[in-house]
């Protein structure tokens, strides 16, 4: 951990120096001006100070610790960062698939039975009638 302090330390120096202010961006003469501290460096000292045990204190003098009023508002701890991954829709859909296939496949040897009978009432019949017709027809 000590590396990724001693790393870190511009940023913790101007959060010692700036507080807050240093990880927001400033409206400076109608022009906004990016954040003294970036939110990856900010993101990096957060981490380090949970692992130190750290959190929700901040000792100026050694630059250790992080103010929870310093978390990103929207972004850290709230329930849409804590949302499930959206996946693919098909993965999403596979119960609704499921379901509706089950509905289906009711009653469905019924209807496989109909389907045959009527397919089997459209032929036309073996009788003599109509093997002669059959045997006379003009072949082109």
């Amino acid at each position: 951990m000590a590396s990724a302090t001693q790393n870190s330390s511009g940023a913790i120096r101007k959060l010692v120096q700036f507080g807050e202010a240093a990880l927001r961006p400033q409206l400076v003469n109608g022009r906004w001006r990016k954040p003294q501290i970036s939110p990856r460096y900010a993101a990096r000292i957060r981490k380090e100070s949970i692992a130190c045990g750290t959190y929700g204190t901040f000792d100026p003098t050694t630059g250790s610790g992080w103010d929870p009023a310093w978390d990103s508002p929207g972004r850290i701890g709230t329930t849409s960062a804590l949302r499930p991954p959206k996946l693919h829709k098909n993965y999403r859909d596979r119960e609704n698939r499921a379901t509706n296939i089950e509905s289906l496949m009711e009653g469905m040897d019924e209807r496989i039975d109909q389907f045959r009978k009527e397919k089997q009432d459209k032929k036309p019949s073996k009788s003599i009638d109509n093997l002669y017709k059959r045997l006379t027809r003009r072949k082109r």
